[in-house]
């Protein structure tokens, strides 16, 4: 889908930024239908369309709305993606494309993560300079390494204004299996919406704790649980379903 934006130059007016898509990096053939969504939908709404010549998801980018951006470098700089472009390359592609002055590459993944690592899973602003981050505290988990290096590489971050990246831990639960495959069951697939904030919960004692620290930095929304057992099968959970639209006050 599309990647809105506001513009720079005209006040009061919504872009989109159109994203090429190949399924992941071509797992699911065919996707030509799905790669044209961006474009009909702006379209539909009258917006002009700003062509970005590289291959990315929405869950792949995260942005404090200061000029800063996280991206994991797994799902971006991913030769199944955009094999033609340098990690430089790409920095210049996301600055220009989505305005941002800073991009901040990280690493990390979930087993089970179809999407090669989306930030959503792993990272996200809840203020500028505030950032949560996913973490396995069980040692025998296949993500707590991978977790670890990458709650330690964030803390290490400066944002676009030099600030050295706060970093809030949010565990997740035990591994959730389906036909004995392990899920990418994360908190930090959270969703922000006209006055609340919709957090997968996964029927452990760590959903309160994960819906109690999520709500300390959002104190004018109401902060509500969905069960994500079910959704999260398809290997993501509200986050990975859905897409914001904003509006200009």
């Amino acid at each position: 889908g599309p990647v809105f934006l506001k513009s720079k130059s005209v006040p009061q007016e919504l872009v989109v930024a159109n994203f090429g898509f190949n399924a992941w990096g071509g797992k699911y053939p065919s996707w030509d239908a799905d790669a044209a969504v961006a474009e009909k939908i702006a379209g539909h709404l009258g917006l002009n369309v700003v062509e970005a010549e590289m291959v990315l998801e929405g869950g792949a980018i995260e942005t404090d709305g200061e000029g800063t951006l996280l991206v994991n470098h797994r799902c971006i700089d991913d030769p199944q993606r955009n094999p033609k472009y340098s990690r430089e390359e790409l920095t210049a592609v996301l600055r220009s494309s989505l305005g941002v002055d800073t991009v901040l590459w990280v690493n990390g993944d979930l087993v089970g993560d179809d999407t090669d690592g989306h930030i959503d899973q792993l990272a996200r602003f809840v203020s500028p300079g505030c950032v949560v981050a996913a973490r396995q505290p069980d040692r025998s988990d296949p993500n707590h390494e991978s977790l670890e290096a990458n709650f330690a590489l964030l803390k290490s971050l400066r944002d676009a204004r030099g600030r050295l990246l706060d970093v809030v831990p949010i565990d997740l639960p035990p591994r959730i299996c389906f036909e004995n495959v392990q899920l990418p069951a994360s908190y930090l697939n959270f969703f922000i919406v006209n006055g609340g904030v919709i957090v997968p919960t996964f029927e452990h004692d760590l959903d309160a704790v994960a819906i109690a620290t999520i709500q300390q930095f959002f104190p004018d929304r109401d902060v509500v649980s969905f069960s994500a057992l079910e959704l999260i099968r398809g290997r993501g959970a509200v986050h990975c379903v859905t897409c914001q639209q904003p509006t200009l006050e």
